[in-house]
């Protein structure tokens, strides 16, 4: 410790000496000089001897060091307090700029906040569209009145709030990771329940037709599935109308099961969406 404060001690008196050098030379040469501005012969016949003059020449060159001293310590001064100044010129800036910021934040927050609040009910309605209960209901249908208008009409109605409850979230959504993952995440969930609601539809040709007609209405089915199913059930008998009537509301409640699986998988997909937005609108405020 002692080491190092003499360091510091050495540092700063060489400092001073490549600083003041001038001062302490005038201080040295002063003295001299004036001994010998005095002694030297004068021109012209002086008032008063050499101890006056030196006096004089004394206070004088006194005076002056004292004023250039003050003058020195005022100029410090002011250079200190212009320092002064301007360090709490820049901190009152930081602080201002901070707080400002703080305040952008802040609003972007509440508007980012508010507009998760829109997203959540867009995504609660794109879940229930997908409703996979709605397959019961309309194998419940079939059970006790078997009418293709009303199949078709249903399946309508489930199409539009798909597509209506998807539009929603495709125009509220921010372009981001979040949104995209969503996406890829849901997509194929998705592409599999629309597909049981075509084939549903396709379904619907064949409600309560004549058995010598279930070839021709089989031919106009575009899902070779559907197709598998009634050869498998009626490779040998001719069905009858009611028996065919059965089979397509055995059909459509057994699509209950890969429904329901692909309506977890896009409900999963919609709670981890929101769950990465809203984390990501918390981190406005802590960043």
């Amino acid at each position: 410790w002692e080491g190092t404060e003499m360091k510091k001690i050495s540092t700063l008196f060489w400092t001073f000496l490549k600083t003041y050098w001038w001062a302490i030379l005038m201080v040295l040469i002063a003295p001299v000089s004036l001994n010998f501005i005095i002694l030297m012969p004068a021109f012209s016949s002086i008032v008063g001897t050499e101890t006056d003059w030196l006096s004089f020449h004394g206070s004088y060159i006194g005076s002056v060091i004292a004023s250039l001293i003050t003058l020195y310590v005022l100029y410090k001064q002011l250079q200190h307090n212009h320092e002064e100044n301007e360090k709490t010129r820049q901190e009152n800036q930081t602080v201002n700029e901070k707080n400002r910021q703080l305040q952008l934040d802040i609003l972007k927050y509440e508007q980012e906040k508010q507009w998760l609040q829109e997203l959540k009910i867009a995504c609660l309605d794109y879940i229930v569209s997908y409703n996979p209960n709605d397959l019961i209901e309309i194998g419940n249908i079939m059970c006790i009145d078997p009418d293709p208008v009303n199949i078709k009409e249903k399946i309508r109605i489930m199409v539009n709030s798909i597509s209506r409850s998807e539009l929603s979230i495709r125009i509220i959504h921010r372009p981001n990771s979040n949104y995209h993952d969503f996406k890829i995440q849901k997509c194929e969930a998705a592409k599999n329940f629309e597909r049981i609601l075509y084939e549903i539809q396709d379904l619907t040709l064949l409600i309560n037709i004549p058995s010598q007609e279930l070839s021709d209405r089989l031919a106009l089915c575009d899902f070779d599935n559907i197709k598998k199913r009634f050869e498998e059930r009626f490779e040998e008998a001719l069905p009858s109308t009611d028996a065919i009537n059965k089979l397509i509301a055995k059909i459509i409640i057994d699509y209950f099961t890969p429904a329901e699986k692909a309506f977890l998988i896009i409900k999963q997909a919609a709670i981890e969406y929101l769950q990465k937005e809203e984390n990501r609108i918390n981190q406005i405020l802590t960043e």
